[in-house]
């Protein structure tokens, strides 16, 4: 059986730079929880839950509908979640009075308190165009030293090319990472002008854009769509999924236009992912899961087969610890491992979502170790074995 090196963000990791780890980041909107059963949350690290907006009282709400199950389903998978805040159709003059200095305190209060309740990992800060004032910037970085104090992520969704001038180089730095909206290029809004909304130039332009405005590469997530805008009839442009493309007919995966409705198809994304690695980058983001289709045209597994493929040896040295690969791979309930050439040895696994699992300390190897895997759901984790200060990793898939 062949054992492939780990992905970009795996080796990252393991050499002790988990800032570098590769994310796949998915928007799932609460109108589209219907869908959840049909996700491969495995192919995912972080999720992030929309929209949560405020209330008169400045407590979150989320469309009324209780996001508990779905955050259940990723922690299960190892995967992080947080909450995205506002999204482009939001209450904007709940926004306005919320985040000015004399209500922030207590709004950023109940914005922990929320993630905090519902056992999140962090808050994405999704407010774009009007909601960008003079109060933006203030409120982020009260937000971000709330957050900091439980040890709770914050990021940000801006747009490709466009920084709004409200917001000042310490709210920017005060984000972990930055999911840069390249797409909509077009759409509705600009009928006279027909044509793709997310070209792979305009992700190119995206990263050299931010690269110019103040955001280091390693805290870029370059966004993808899961969807398109068909200019048929100008005189109604009309968004569609591409699901909605692959129920026309399955050859269009391979696509980006038909006719005159233009959205990215299987290359394109699977282009945009390895600009993605190659350019050293955060990762990728999608907007939104709920618009894939979930056959084998998945664009979201092109883009996890992408990661899985790729390899690197210029940024990680994969220390040669002679420990023989685990078997058997794929595994049922039980993995096995060969350490009697060592006296010494540390297992752990890790979720996807590079979650610790468990740590095992295994001494005195004189025959196999086995490791139980039967509590644990299926899906594929990552088994570390350590022996002083060699380290060697490798995939393994439970069904």
């Amino acid at each position: 059986m062949e054992f492939k090196f780990l992905s970009v963000s795996l080796l990252f990791f393991f050499a002790n730079l988990k800032a570098q780890e590769f994310k796949t980041i998915g928007y799932f909107p609460t109108y589209k929880f219907h869908r959840t059963d049909e996700i491969n949350f495995n192919q995912l690290t972080h999720l992030n839950v929309s929209f949560a907006n405020p209330d008169e009282n400045g407590n979150l709400t989320t469309d009324g509908v209780d996001i508990s199950s779905v955050i259940e389903k990723a922690h299960d998978k190892g995967i992080e979640v947080y909450i995205a805040l506002a999204g482009a159709i939001s209450p904007l003059a709940l926004w306005e009075n919320w985040i000015k200095p004399s209500n922030r305190s207590d709004f950023v209060h109940r914005i922990v308190n929320f993630v905090k309740s519902k056992n999140l990992q962090g808050v994405d800060v999704d407010l774009e165009w009007g909601t960008v004032n003079e109060d933006y910037s203030g409120f982020v970085i009260e937000l971000r030293d709330s957050l900091k104090k439980y040890d709770l992520g914050i990021t940000a969704a801006l747009p490709g090319i466009y920084r709004y001038p409200q917001i000042t180089d310490e709210a920017l730095a005060a984000f972990d990472w930055v999911n840069i909206m390249a797409y909509d290029l077009t759409g509705p809004w600009n009928p006279e002008s027909p044509g793709p909304h997310s070209p792979y130039e305009f992700s190119v332009n995206s990263v050299q854009y931010w690269s110019e405005n103040g955001l280091e590469k390693d805290k870029m997530v370059l966004g993808v769509p899961f969807y398109g805008y068909d200019f048929n009839d100008v005189n109604n442009v009309q968004g569609f999924s591409y699901a909605d493309m692959i129920a026309n007919n399955p050859d269009y995966a391979y696509q980006d236009k038909v006719e005159e409705a233009y959205y990215n198809g299987i290359p394109t994304i699977v282009d945009k992912t390895n600009f993605a690695i190659d350019e050293n980058l955060a990762g990728v983001m999608i907007w939104e899961l709920g618009q894939d289709d979930y056959s084998e045209l998945s664009l979201l597994n092109a883009i996890f087969e992408t990661i899985q493929s790729r390899t690197t040896t210029s940024r990680f040295y994969a220390n040669q610890l002679s420990i023989s690969p685990p078997y058997p791979n794929p595994t049922s309930n039980s993995l096995f491992l060969n350490l009697s050439k060592f006296p010494s040895t540390q297992i752990e696994i890790y979720a996807p979502s590079l979650k610790r699992f468990q740590t095992i300390n295994v001494t005195n190897s004189n025959a196999l170790s086995e490791i139980n895997l039967s509590k644990y759901p299926a899906g594929w984790y990552i088994v570390r074995l350590t022996s002083g200060k060699e380290s060697k990793s490798f995939k393994i898939i439970k069904n």
